[in-house]
């Protein structure tokens, strides 16, 4: 039987979903899960040498021709609510690099905004032609309005990427503005219509054996490929003690934490069994010190997985049966959600004796000891 604990685990809200919700989506599974990987593509991208090789290598090589691209820098200031008011609060861009022209004397500057998507829709140009033109137009308030090009302001000279993994026989391409249309434009308009474009990034159309870029970047570029052709966890041993062998100094040990929770979010693999992995991949002091740390991560990132897809129903439950009821069936969700995610369909009697449990507290355990179970039977006799 699970006993009573003092650790309370917290119900988390997630302060980093890029997208702006709907009643559709607010209760969507694999929507919230997919939030694990925009969480992961955003940390990674906003490595400055990760971003600089995407660019280079993976992007448009015409683009350093005429882009810095040794010189990116991050623009943090990227919500727009402060500024733009209350309508704009919940955008916010995934990557915005800003970086100079290359043999520009006036004064311009590129933004170049990268957006990851998990699944490329036809209309996702509106998303990033308005991210990259709110940038300018925030940045043009901040400056007091001006409205002569003679004036010292300098909007930035836009640049959308996306990077995604598509068809391997997919090319990775720069697309229009109008391609939205189907050339349903009559030709005497397209002249009054944008004709801004995007580059398109398509990571699966690199072959393993010849990803170009730093270890880091090919590190981020491979675990994109494998989570999304399924051979990650069969490869993340081999790939985490190839990786450490490389020389790019101590960034390495955030590479791996961040490689490592964002896998856990989506592999059958429990917080006992990464810490194994780390163990093998990684020897010595370093690799038991890193699996006792990111075995803590990667719960952490699980329980947030999981209470964020609760947190919906533990409001409604509140809302009609009280808080400490509501309270137990959203974590009693959280719990089979988590078991679902390590080990697949699960059976009618746990369900019956997961929902079953009323105290808050008990359940705290029990969500606490999924991570450490290698099996759904081994859950079961906890019960």
């Amino acid at each position: 039987m699970a006993k009573k604990t003092g650790k309370k685990v917290p119900i988390y809200v997630d302060t980093v979903i890029i997208k702006k919700s709907t009643p559709e989506t607010e209760t969507s599974e694999s929507h919230l899960w997919d939030i694990a990987q925009d969480r992961f593509c955003r940390k990674i991208l906003d490595d400055q040498i990760i971003a600089s090789d995407i660019l280079r290598y993976y992007a448009d090589a015409e683009l350093g021709k005429y882009v810095d691209l040794d010189n990116l820098k991050s623009e943090k200031t990227n919500f727009f609510g402060a500024t733009l008011g209350n309508p704009f609060k919940e955008f916010r861009v995934d990557i915005p690099y800003t970086t100079p022209l290359l043999d520009d004397t006036n004064g311009y500057m590129v933004l170049i905004v990268f957006e990851h998507k998990s699944d490329l829709g036809d209309f996702v140009f509106i998303q990033i032609y308005a991210y990259m033109h709110l940038i300018n137009y925030d940045k043009w308030q901040r400056a007091g309005y001006p409205q002569s090009i003679k004036s010292s302001f300098r909007p930035y000279i836009p640049i959308g990427v996306i990077v995604y993994c598509g068809d391997e026989k997919e090319e990775s391409k720069i697309v229009s503005y109008q391609d939205m249309y189907k050339n349903a434009i009559p030709e005497f308009l397209r002249d009054f219509v944008s004709q801004s474009k995007l580059i398109r990034v398509n990571l699966n159309k690199f072959p393993y054996d010849n990803l170009p870029g730093r270890p880091e970047t090919q590190a981020f570029v491979e675990t994109m490929k494998r989570m999304h052709d399924g051979t990650l966890q069969d490869n993340l041993c081999s790939m985490l003690a190839h990786f450490n062998e490389t020389t790019i100094g101590p960034r390495i040990n955030d590479i791996i934490y961040s490689i490592c929770t964002y896998a856990s979010s989506k592999l059958t693999i429990g917080a006992d069994e990464f810490e194994k992995i780390i163990r093998v991949s990684i020897t010595g002091k370093k690799g038991n010190d890193m699996a006792e740390n990111l075995k803590k991560s990667i719960a952490d990132e699980i329980l947030n997985q999981a209470m964020l897809i609760a947190e919906p129903k533990i409001k409604e439950e509140g809302r009609i049966e009280g808080i400490v009821e509501g309270e137990a069936k959203g974590k009693a969700e959280a719990i089979l959600n988590i078991l679902q995610k390590r080990f697949g369909r699960v059976r009618k009697g746990v369900v019956e004796r997961v929902r079953a449990k009323r105290d808050p507290s008990v359940l705290d355990t029990l969500m606490l000891q999924t991570l450490d179970c290698t099996s759904i039977n081994e859950f079961a006799d906890l019960l």
